[in-house]
């Protein structure tokens, strides 16, 4: 069962800043393919385990925890550029704005993963949902690429030029609480920094767009990298970390 993505929209550099229009964004879905074409080559074993799992998100887990909301905010170039100082790793071009994209999952996934990874018998089972809940996040964040390209950016007639991903290049709790703040994002859409490197609920993710002239700069597809748990880790066994689309190191 796809759903539409809630997207909480501000533009900052028009009449009403304080104006939060609520939008039904596009609809996403979680494609598990991944999951069982990889578990398909270890075994009948572990393909069933794929395969149950791949039966209980249809069945239930997608309608309990797929429920995407994001918060957007089309910002001044030059005023992000001043905010978030010379380290911000964007290619802003004058006159034009940048947008900050907020996604999350919410809670509800997350307090269930860890409820059934703590549960004999089910362990593989909250491991999988985490990872279904890691793929929906990279739903979400080509859903919203799509809904500005075909909504602020052709308004203007412009581009989405290139994307800064907060937790590459560098990133700390003063940034993370500055996204906050410009965002709103506890009030909007129940995400808060609480003084960290990272966005909570965990199951949430951010990033700035800058809109110009010239190519797209956001048409990027994941690539394998080099991963935190090492062959352990079930990013890496699907093809790459669903964290960047630039290969990087999380």
């Amino acid at each position: 069962m796809a759903k539409a993505i809630t997207i909480h929209f501000s533009d900052l550099t028009g009449a009403e800043p304080g104006r939060v229009d609520l939008h039904k964004g596009p609809v996403v879905s979680v494609d598990l393919s991944l999951l069982e074409d990889h578990y398909r080559q270890m075994g009948e074993r572990h393909l069933a385990n794929a395969r149950e799992f791949m039966d209980y998100w249809r069945d239930e887990g997608e309608s309990l925890f797929l429920k995407p909301r994001a918060r957007v905010v089309l910002v001044d170039g030059a005023h992000c550029r001043k905010a978030f100082g010379e380290t911000f790793h964007l290619a802003i071009q004058e006159g034009h704005p940048v947008a900050l994209a907020v996604w999350t999952l919410g809670v509800d996934l997350e307090k269930a993963s860890s409820a059934m990874t703590a549960t004999n018998g089910e362990r593989m089972k909250g491991l999988f949902l985490d990872v279904a809940g890691s793929m929906a996040l990279f739903a979400v964040h080509d859903g919203l690429l799509g809904w500005l390209r075909q909504g602020e950016a052709r308004r203007r007639r412009l581009s989405l030029v290139d994307e800064f991903y907060p937790g590459f290049n560098g990133v700390n709790a003063t940034l993370m609480e500055q996204i906050e703040a410009l965002g709103r994002t506890k009030e909007t859409i129940g995400v808060e920094s609480r003084g960290e490197a990272m966005l909570y609920p965990r199951k949430s993710q951010c990033s700035f767009i800058a809109f110009g002239k010239g190519p797209d700069g956001t048409l990027k597809n994941p690539e394998p990298c080099d991963p935190c748990l090492g062959r352990r880790c079930l990013y890496y066994q699907i093809g790459g970390c669903h964290l960047t689309a630039k290969g990087q190191n999380p």
